[in-house]
């Protein structure tokens, strides 16, 4: 029996289906990552939020936000996986034009998304140092803001807003031991309570100040967040593509005709199965 260019369109869309099985499977399990991402940060108080949202509420609002882009995310992935399997259904068409809609503007939003972002990012710094800073006020009266900062200046290898002088010029100001450079000084109580006007005992603290060293880590995070970004939307626009391509295959019934020696052919079913 000859193959012919509906037989090679049905190979195809077989491949595909399994393809998009595939890859919302992957999908589904990076919004089980974000959501388990936002949980953490909204049961355990993520440091860098904790630091941000200072005296109000402006960047409390992150972690949920990635709760329900994982959910939304798993969710979108199922109904991909659904429609692919069951792409012959009438329902299954219903639900892989429902999901390419979806991505189509899913990856519409990423776009206006990355822009703005890469517009307003000043804005954003700047409203991140002015939240920082009603937290490093309360340093030396509220113990949470200490074991903050102290954790946040450890790990980013940095001390104070903008330098150490911002502890000294405190009334009664101590540099406090999270500020001590762990490269220079091996043990930490030989950093504290030094002359900082003279140069040496300055080398013995970390120089960047936290604000600087938070966005050079943003900054260096958020380069490879949209560089994957980038590649993920081009993935999406593929599945988007070839979602209405599964979608157009119609239901088939194979049957033998009765005349003898004659092939299988395939009819095209009038009636759509439910």
């Amino acid at each position: 029996m000859a193959i012919t260019f509906s037989d090679v369109l049905t190979c195809i869309r077989r491949f595909l289906r399994i393809i998009m099985v595939v890859l919302n499977v992957i999908g589904a399990l990076c919004g089980l990552a974000i959501l388990i991402t936002g949980a953490w940060a909204l049961v355990g108080e993520s440091t860098l939020i904790v630091i941000a949202q200072g005296n109000d509420e402006k960047f409390t609002g992150v972690p949920i936000l990635l709760v329900v882009l994982g959910v939304f995310l798993m969710i979108l992935s199922a109904v991909g996986i659904v429609g692919s399997i069951f792409n012959k259904t009438k329902w299954g068409r219903v639900l892989l034009i429902i999901y390419a809609i979806t991505l189509a503007i899913l990856v519409l939003m990423e776009i206006i998304g990355g822009v703005v972002a890469a517009v307003r990012k000043d804005d954003v710094a700047a409203l991140f140092e002015t939240s920082a800073r009603a937290t490093f006020d309360g340093y030396t009266t509220n113990p949470n803001n200490k074991i903050v900062w102290d954790n946040f200046q450890i790990a980013l290898d940095c001390c104070g807003i903008q330098n150490f002088t911002d502890f000294t010029n405190k009334p009664n100001g101590t540099v406090p031991e999270s500020c001590c450079n762990t490269i220079v000084v091996i043990a930490p109580d030989t950093c504290v309570g030094k002359n900082y006007t003279s140069p040496p005992n300055q080398l013995k603290l970390w120089r960047v100040g936290c604000v600087d060293a938070a966005k050079n880590t943003l900054a260096n995070y958020l380069a490879a967040v949209a560089a994957v970004a980038i590649i993920f939307a081009i993935i999406q626009i593929i599945i988007v593509i070839v979602t209405i391509f599964v979608a157009a295959e119609k239901r088939t019934v194979k049957y033998d005709t009765m005349s003898p020696g004659s092939d299988k052919i395939d009819i095209q079913d009038a009636a759509e199965s439910s």
